[in-house]
């Protein structure tokens, strides 16, 4: 059993109104495997090769959700938010911190002896950021480190063995007009991420414009990036091996509600496509199922 890991910050599923922008996209994949558009009139399902679940992301806790307890409780398992008394935005804080480097996933599932992957390439710019010379580094960036996995670099983005945030390269571009590197379409991303899962048993894969695009209210880019993912996961899925499984979630939402800047309240989702489904020991509730899932699918004991 494989599992790749689909990170979507800032996608919450929001109720069926005109505020939600997912009512006016055609997003064909979504669509079609949910049976619409997603929103929160798509009820939950657990099926032998397939579950989808509205996860709460306020944990219990007052406030706006935010993504670095968010992040934090999905990749350890435990109430971040509760812990520290309060939603933390950004990055993680110390304690925060101790809690990734405790265990999370990656350190998990490695210790098991299986062969962990985070997909993203890291440019040159971001090692050489005082902020990241200091550890001022997001969640899933301090877990890898955690665990000792490496990251992927612009030499493995053009090998095909990473994965750009945006899929297709054009931010890179944008900040880089002289690069060589190549502009690709989201199926070739798809494609590449498969290539890294045939080398390993858990990858992951952190994707933040739809953020991006909610705090600016942006339905144009919104929309963009959406059609984009949409075109990558319906790769993904058409291509992927029998024993790998998808999962995708996020850890607040945001972009589903572009009447605000803020993020929001509503629970985000968690997909589930392949042969790990039949192996949940639950139903999905709230962020902090997320990990164990996950480990369940691998059969890694915490």
């Amino acid at each position: 059993m494989k599992v790749i890991f689909l990170f979507v910050d800032g996608l919450g599923v929001g109720p069926e109104t005109a505020d939600n922008p997912f009512l006016q996209l055609r997003l064909s994949f979504i669509e079609a495997r949910l049976g619409g558009p997603l929103c929160q009139s798509i009820p939950p399902f657990w099926r032998q090769d397939e579950a989808f679940f509205l996860a709460d992301a306020t944990l219990g806790v007052d406030g706006l959700p935010q993504s670095a307890t968010g992040q934090t409780s999905i990749f350890t398992g435990q109430n971040a938010a509760r812990a520290m008394g309060r939603h933390i935005s950004g990055f993680p804080l110390a304690r925060l911190r101790r809690m990734l480097e405790a265990g999370n996933l990656f350190s998990w599932i490695s210790r098991k002896g299986l062969r962990c992957a985070f997909a993203n390439a890291f440019t040159p710019e971001f090692f050489q950021l005082r902020t990241t010379r200091r550890g001022w580094v997001s969640c899933s960036t301090r877990a890898a480190w955690a665990a000792g996995l490496p990251l992927r670099t612009l030499d493995d983005l053009l090998a095909g063995q990473a994965v750009y945030h945006d899929l297709t390269r054009f931010w890179y571009r944008q900040r880089h007009p002289d690069t060589s590197l190549p502009l690709i379409t989201p199926q070739e991303a798809a494609e590449h991420l498969l290539a890294i899962s045939r080398q390993h048993d858990f990858v992951f894969h952190e994707f933040f414009l739809t953020d991006v695009a909610g705090h600016a209210q942006d339905f144009a880019l919104l929309r963009t990036v959406l059609m984009q993912y949409d075109a990558f996961l319906q790769t993904l899925d058409d291509l992927r091996p029998p024993d790998v499984t998808l999962v995708l979630t996020s850890d607040h939402g945001n972009c589903e509600d572009l009447s605000v800047k803020t993020h929001t309240r509503n629970p985000v989702p968690v997909w589930i496509r392949g042969p790990g489904a039949r192996l949940l020991p639950r139903p999905v509730s709230d962020l902090t199922d997320v990990a164990p899932s996950i480990m369940a699918m691998l059969n890694v004991l915490q």
